[in-house]
Parts: C-alpha cells; sequence; structure tokens
C-alpha cells in the first residue's frame, strides 16, 4: 500500500527535484494587451531569462529594436525615416547598432533580403510619437504611430523583461536627437 501511495504521488507531481515547473515545461509564453499594443512575454526558467516583444499592425518591439514591416516585397534597403516633424535620415545610418541588438537583416528572398522590414533602435526613437518612412525613391512614405509605446514598454518593464533592463528609454524628446 505504501508503495501505490508513494508510485501515485511521484506521478501526480507531488515531489518536485529542482526549480522546475509542475507541468515540466522550461519555457513558458504569457499574453498580454495594453492600449492596443500586444505583449508577447516569453519566460526561460531554464536560462533564467524573460524576453518580451510588443506588436501592433505592422510595427514590432524586441531586444531594443522597433522594427516596422511594408509589404514583404517591397525594397527597404535605401529607406529613409524621419521621427515626428524632424529631418528625414537614412536608415543606413541606424542599421550598425541595429543589428548589434539583434535586428536580422537576411530575409528568406535573395532578391531582397530587407524583406519589406526597416529596423531602427528604440533608443533613435526616443519619445516619436510617429515615425515616417519612405521604403525607397519610387514608393510613398508611410506614417506609422507609436502612441502608447511608451506605456507598452513600462508594463513590459513590469513584467522584468532582460531585454528592456536599463537599456530603452523613450522618454527623450526625438528632437534633441543628432540627425
Amino acid at each position: 500500500m505504501v508503495g501505490l501511495v508513494a508510485a501515485l504521488a511521484l506521478s501526480s507531481g507531488l515531489f518536485h527535484v529542482g526549480h522546475h515547473r509542475p507541468d515540466g515545461r522550461d519555457v513558458h509564453v504569457h499574453f498580454y494587451r495594453q492600449a492596443g499594443w500586444h505583449f508577447t512575454i516569453r519566460q526561460d526558467r531554464f536560462r533564467g531569462k524573460t524576453m518580451c516583444r510588443i506588436y501592433k499592425h505592422d510595427v514590432t518591439f524586441a531586444e531594443g529594436v522597433v522594427t516596422f514591416q511594408f509589404a514583404h516585397g517591397v525594397d527597404t534597403a535605401n529607406a529613409r525615416f524621419r521621427l515626428d516633424d524632424g529631418p528625414a535620415r537614412d536608415v543606413g545610418s541606424v542599421a550598425v547598432e541595429a543589428a548589434g541588438l539583434g535586428a536580422r537583416f537576411n530575409g528568406p528572398n535573395m532578391r531582397n533580403p530587407s524583406d519589406g522590414e526597416v529596423h531602427i533602435p528604440a533608443d533613435v526613437i526616443g519619445g516619436a510619437s510617429q515615425v515616417a518612412i519612405q521604403p525607397n525613391a519610387t514608393t510613398n512614405h508611410r506614417t506609422f504611430s507609436l502612441v502608447g509605446l511608451s506605456r507598452a514598454l513600462d508594463v513590459a518593464r513590469a513584467q522584468n523583461c532582460d531585454d528592456l533592463a536599463g537599456r530603452v528609454s523613450l522618454a527623450a524628446p526625438a528632437s534633441s536627437r543628432p540627425g
């Protein structure tokens, strides 16, 4: 009888060894929504890290980079962007910083490796409420709203996201950024 009780206790998860969750999974993903922004919070208990992805329509924040998505066939390699009403800048001027934070620049299409994406480090965006991007010389610009992103980042910080720890500040006015 004691053997049966012990077997049932072990199989039901009554005794846990180490820091494993009762369900045995190392990675847990949670989804939230705040002010029109969606959150994916990925808690990796094995590595001891929590990573956040924040997105709204065609704008995604992950690992300190804000990515703006055009159609996959649009070539954005020579895109220009404008923060609020500031001067236009080449995305190439921030590409190295964005790549260093983890942005990918090698899409699945060899003819258009940009895959319609424009990556701008969040620190460059600062407190801008919108970003206008002209993907190339033959395509009209498109304006992306960032309203609520700063609040969304605050919510993500409350989830202890490691990719937000002390690196990203959207409080600085975009007009004070060097052009």
